[in-house]
């Protein structure tokens, strides 16, 4: 397909969306405004019946007067005389004017029964079966609604109100209503129609013709119908009776004839001039567009000219601005491009046969290196270039395989010699082999220092009752030292400190089974010392390098205060009393871990009250040296963290390490340093009698 017609075609699908875009919209607003004039034809329709009922209750109201007003009438009502009454109102239906659109008269008495109907009888049927309709009309009050006469179906005006002992209830004909709101609409006709669709009053003997052509009339919204060439709008109105409920339905037909033409009109003047637009629009662009194609299809044969290898073809464009007067221009640097690699292979083919002597006289110089019989066989090779120049290629491939085979062979002389020379070389590359090992072992170790830091807690337990931190700063790459803090259940906080002996890998292995052994006996429920036997009967069953750990263990009980713990051969933990009074926390009957396998380790127990701050560490802390050699000391750290004034756990450790470095000196960190430090706050619990027991027990 032609690239204009598929432009064509696009513009035309263009087109078309847009007419669907202005057309749809314009139609859904011819929708909109003709339901609009359908609702308030409907509407006007519905105040003009209730004008005309307003009308006929008016009439009825001023009839049933004469029941309230006459002494004779009401002397008849008190004593419900029925034969007096019927005949009574048979005159008064037959002669007086007040009566003349009265169709109907009904008394009805307290026993919900009809004690006369005029003109239908005694035995007729009441309009009202309703007991709650019935009660609900009082003295004050009335109703009035549009109910079918039970006896004769016509639709009739009702007016219902209480005289006396009687309820008097007067029909009125519909029929002059019906005429006067056809007559005040300006409508075609109309009638009513009841609920099952049949006509029960129509204004003509047309109107049946006319619902005929409707078709369904079982909906209250207008419908509009053609009928000898002219629109016909149907409208509905429900009509309620005297108990509120539907009876039957009012309908209307109006010509519609010069509203519809005046729309179908509107729609063809827009179609017309959107048509127009369109057509306008199409014919300028399909002029633009051949403008612009035609020299493109020049261009394109004058392009197909050069690839196939005319490179002096050229198209008949005129000078343009446009992207034709672009593709024109590329067009003519692609015929000066040909001409230009003509050119250019023109002068390859000189510099191919200039390069050719050049390597030709380079291997001459080259082949006089060569042994003498080599030298000739090359030379014999360039005489047969020079006489042969269209074979120059294969002759100089020739020859240089022949020298290559030639400086081959010198090769592998001058290899065997290098390969003499070479074996000293072997030595260094050892050392450096050496080297790249040394530094991969240390990348591991600064891995596995990675992982045991990232195996220890990061994030402490938080609680309203106590404040809790801890931190670890190994002397080599992996350190021997561990701790944990972790929360057992709501009531109980765990914690761990320990420290193996050695340091490097080794120690850093038999920590972290020693912390994984106790962490797993304390979270199965075991107590501390129950907890340090069952590691230590692990630890000392299989360890061949007779390493051990030292590993201090306690249970603080939020809400006694009860810390309960066990010491396996560990540093004495620093209590610090709310009073600054300073108490060593110790048991002195136990060993380290994996020494001995039978060992029972002895349980402790302690108050932690609120305001006490408690203090573990590692041998690290204690056994720093400074130059001279001294040892830091237990006194130095009890002072310390006497005159503490801070309550922040972490605060108080970051005065430790810092204190620890000013006394070191600068000296080297000979062993890990670890610290756990717990602050029970203020308010925060209160030891019970029951806590009191525990400890006692304990």
């Amino acid at each position: 397909m032609l690239l204009r017609t598929r432009i064509m075609l696009l513009m035309l699908l263009a087109f078309a969306m847009v007419a669907a875009a202005i057309g749809g919209p314009a139609w859904l607003l011819f929708q909109e405004r003709g339901e609009r004039i359908s609702r308030l034809i409907s509407e006007r329709q519905g105040v003009e019946l209730r004008r005309a009922i307003d009308h006929a209750d008016l009439m009825m109201q001023r009839a049933a007067r004469l029941f309230e007003t006459e002494e004779s009438l009401r002397a008849d009502l008190q004593s419900l005389d029925a034969e007096a009454l019927e005949k009574r109102l048979r005159d008064l239906m037959a002669g007086d004017a007040r009566f003349a659109d009265i169709r109907r008269i009904d008394l009805i008495v307290q026993d919900e029964r009809i004690l006369v109907s005029v003109p239908e009888g005694r035995g007729a049927r009441p309009v009202i079966v309703n007991r709650n309709v019935l009660r609900s009309v009082g003295a004050e009050a009335s109703l009035v609604g549009i109910d079918l006469n039970p006896d004769t179906r016509l639709p009739l005006i009702f007016h219902a109100r209480r005289i006396g002992p009687v309820l008097l209830v007067l029909g009125a004909s519909f029929e002059p209503s019906l005429g006067n709101i056809i007559k005040n609409i300006g409508a075609v006709g109309g009638g009513i129609l009841g609920s099952d669709g049949r006509p029960l009053l129509l204004s003509d003997a047309g109107m049946s013709e006319l619902l005929a052509a409707a078709g369904s009339l079982d909906r209250l919204e207008a419908e509009r119908f053609r009928r000898n060439g002219s629109y016909v709008e149907l409208v509905q109105t429900e009509l309620r009776g005297l108990a509120g409920l539907p009876t039957a339905s009012l309908f209307i037909l109006q010509d519609v004839s010069t509203e519809t033409r005046r729309e179908v009109l509107t729609a063809m003047k827009a179609l017309f001039f959107l048509v127009l637009i369109m057509a306008g629009t199409c014919l300028v662009l399909y002029r633009t567009i051949r403008s612009t194609l035609d020299p493109l299809t020049d261009l394109s044969n004058t392009l197909r000219s050069v690839a196939e290898g005319d490179i002096f073809a050229s198209a008949p464009v005129l000078r343009r601005t446009d992207e034709v007067g672009e593709i024109a221009n590329a067009l003519e640097l692609v015929r000066d491009s040909a001409l230009t690699l003509d050119r250019m292979k023109i002068h390859e083919r000189i510099s191919v046969k200039h390069h050719q002597a050049l390597i030709g006289a380079e291997l001459s110089t080259l082949s006089k290196v060569l042994e003498e019989r080599e030298h000739a066989q090359a030379m014999r090779l360039l005489d047969r270039m020079r006489e042969s120049p269209e074979a120059s290629g294969a002759v100089l491939a020739e020859s240089f395989q022949h020298m290559a085979a030639s400086v081959m062979r010198r090769h592998e002389r001058l290899a065997t010699l290098l390969e003499e020379r070479t074996k000293d070389l072997e030595t260094v590359r050892a050392a450096l082999h050496e080297r790249v090992q040394l530094n991969r072992l240390k990348e591991e170790l600064e891995v596995a220092r990675n992982l045991q830091l990232s195996s220890l807690p990061s994030v402490f337990p938080t609680h309203e009752a106590f404040m809790v931190s801890a931190d670890l700063i190994p002397a080599k790459e992996v350190g021997g030292d561990f701790f944990d803090v972790f929360m057992l259940d709501q009531e109980r906080l765990a914690v761990f400190i320990g420290d193996a002996s050695g340091k490097g890998v080794g120690a850093a292995m038999v920590v972290a089974v020693a912390r994984s052994l106790l962490k797993s006996c304390i979270l199965r429920g075991l107590s501390p010392d129950e907890a340090m036997g069952q590691a230590n009967a692990v630890l000392s069953v299989d360890n061949p390098t007779m390493m051990f750990t030292t590993a201090f263990v306690g249970v603080f009980n939020l809400t006694t205060g009860a810390f309960v713990f066990s010491n396996a051969g560990h540093n004495a933990p620093i209590l610090r009393k709310a009073d600054g009074s300073v108490v060593w926390i110790s048991e002195e009957n136990n060993i380290a871990l994996g020494i001995l396998e039978d060992h029972e380790f002895i349980p402790g127990s302690v108050t932690i009250k609120e305001g006490d701050t408690l203090l573990l560490y590692t041998d690290g802390v204690t056994e720093a040296v400074d130059g001279p050699g001294g040892f830091y000391g237990e006194q130095r750290l009890e002072n310390l963290v006497r005159n503490a004034t801070r309550a922040d756990p972490a605060a108080l450790i970051r005065l430790v390490i810092e204190d620890v470095e000013r006394f070191s000196q600068g000296e080297p960190q000979a062993d890990d340093i670890t610290m756990l430090c717990l602050y029970v706050q203020q308010g925060s619990q209160e030891v019970t009698a029951e806590g009191r027991r525990l400890l006692g027990a304990a």
